[in-house]
């Protein structure tokens, strides 16, 4: 009963930390998908899915204005803990993974747009190859909420482990950590969830009513 699956679109933001070692600011970015659920058993559920994400941000000392996009999939093994059997509010926690692919991107520079080169050819000193890797990759953290009625919400907490050489060597310009919020609404979860069970927990309303229909 408990190995079922949730479609769950959700949108939010993201803001990211880039570790140019010239001064910069970021900017925030939008975090757009849609969420796969799959419940494990009471306490434990599997999330995976794929996300459009956009980031940028700005190098003053450069006067550089840089914005990409991208599409993640994450996968987490998360813990959840239902506060009301009644009405089935569940806290959840978790952890995993992540691989992005970094899709198109340009760079402004007094006053003038060029789009970013993706792939694996490296930076040289003369200015060819490729603005950024194609790939990153990372650890990814999470909590959250789900209300009975399927709508949810979650906090996440990812880090990369790629150095994905942006411009240069010598800037190193991967996505350090970024940090979102996003919310959604997990279809058919009100209907699968107000059975005689909730994650393990007896529901005596539907119980009584079952018996009368019997």
């Amino acid at each position: 009963m408990y190995a079922q699956i949730g479609i769950a679109p959700e949108i939010g933001f993201n803001d990211p930390n880039w570790s140019f070692s010239a001064s910069h600011e970021n900017i925030f970015g939008v975090n757009a998908g849609c969420i796969i659920h799959y419940d494990l058993n009471e306490r434990l559920f599997l999330q995976t899915g794929l996300f459009y994400k956009t980031q940028g941000c700005s190098v003053s000392d450069y006067d550089w204005k840089i914005k990409i996009r991208s599409m993640q999939t994450p996968i987490f093994l998360n813990y959840k803990y239902c506060f009301n059997a009644e009405r089935g509010f569940v806290i959840y926690f978790g952890g995993g993974a992540y691989i992005e692919k970094y899709i198109g991107g340009t760079l402004k520079q007094s006053g003038i747009t060029t789009n970013l080169k993706i792939g694996n050819k490296a930076m040289d000193s003369f200015g060819h190859g490729d603005n950024i890797k194609e790939y990153d990759y990372g650890i990814i953290l999470q909590m959250g909420g789900i209300h009975p009625s399927g709508l949810f919400d979650r906090v996440w907490y990812s880090i990369s482990t790629a150095n994905n050489d942006v411009f240069s060597e010598s800037l190193k310009g991967s996505v350090y950590y970024s940090i979102g919020a996003t919310a959604g609404y997990i279809f058919g979860y009100n209907r699968r969830h107000n059975g005689d069970d909730y994650n393990g927990h007896y529901n005596k309303h539907h119980r009584i009513r079952y018996k009368h229909i019997r």
